[in-house]
């Protein structure tokens, strides 16, 4: 039987996030600030508990006083950002997704990195047609050193980046074919770099091969990744294959983001793969 705190926690959690939904959304009404008084008024929230409220808010970059008025954070912008930007691009990558499916008969995936850049997620994916086929849902994340579109993502990062993901990941064998050696996964992304196209056969989901490849910005920065999953068996029959299609629909939508150099690069890794 619950006890009287267990039903009060129960209801507190919701009402605890509608206040703060109720919070972030009278601050994104008001771009100049509001004073503690006019918070309380927009949200019906007693001024004693607002106060602990607000505060643990700027403690997570959510909101920012300045001059006795409160306003949204740097976090608060950052997350907003990330949600359109995602949107975005899922909307422009889709039929490029969908024409690589047609091409390899296989899952395709959108992914992006996470806010802190440990992981990766998954914003988009249509599944092969087949009845034995890769199948993952959208928002799942994965770790970045044992699959084909993490290691595609590490090996784009900044030096200093990547030393600092070196040094505090823990690389434990997902499989015996997982690498976990720091010097020879430098290796292996120094060769994804070159070659523009991150492959794994079974070092994740010993079932499973991926093939990877990166959507530029008009930065030159990479945006998000592309990535082909088969069945293993499948994958390992035609490699050049795959890396040829995902290279190319990767480049296609680069330039379409506004990369120019995208399409010359997958035309050599397609010759190269070949």
């Amino acid at each position: 039987m619950p006890t009287h705190s267990d039903t009060t926690g129960r209801r507190d959690g919701p009402a605890a996030l509608a206040r703060t939904f109720d919070i972030l959304r009278a601050l994104a009404d008001e771009p100049q600030g509001l004073t503690l008084t006019e918070i309380a008024a927009r949200t019906g929230t007693a001024k004693s508990t607002l106060s602990s409220v607000l505060r643990g808010l700027a403690d997570l970059g959510l909101l920012e006083r300045r001059a006795g008025l409160y306003g949204l954070g740097v976090e608060a912008y950052a997350l907003a950002s990330t949600i359109v930007a995602g949107r975005a691009l899922r909307r422009i990558a889709r039929p490029y997704l969908e024409r690589l499916v047609d091409r390899c008969g296989e899952t395709t995936l959108l992914a992006v990195l996470t806010t802190g850049r440990q992981h990766f997620t998954y914003i988009d994916s249509i599944e092969s047609p087949k009845s034995i086929r890769y199948s993952v849902p959208v928002g799942a994340t994965r770790p970045l050193y044992p699959t084909a579109c993490g290691r595609l993502f590490l090996a784009y990062a900044p030096e200093r980046d990547l030393d600092r993901y070196l040094e505090d990941e823990r690389l434990s064998a997902r499989t015996d074919r997982t690498i976990v050696e720091r010097e020879q996964l430098r290796d292996r992304l120094r060769e994804i770099r070159a070659t523009g196209v991150s492959v794994t056969m079974g070092d994740y989901d010993m079932d499973v091969g991926g093939f990877a490849a990166p959507v530029f910005g008009a930065d030159g920065a990479v945006e998000a990744a592309i990535v082909v999953a088969a069945p293993l068996a499948r994958a390992e029959r035609e490699p050049a294959f795959f890396v040829r299609a995902v290279t190319q629909e990767a480049a296609e939508l680069s330039r379409v983001m506004g990369y120019r150099e995208a399409l010359a690069a997958a035309h050599t890794n397609a010759h190269a793969a070949g």
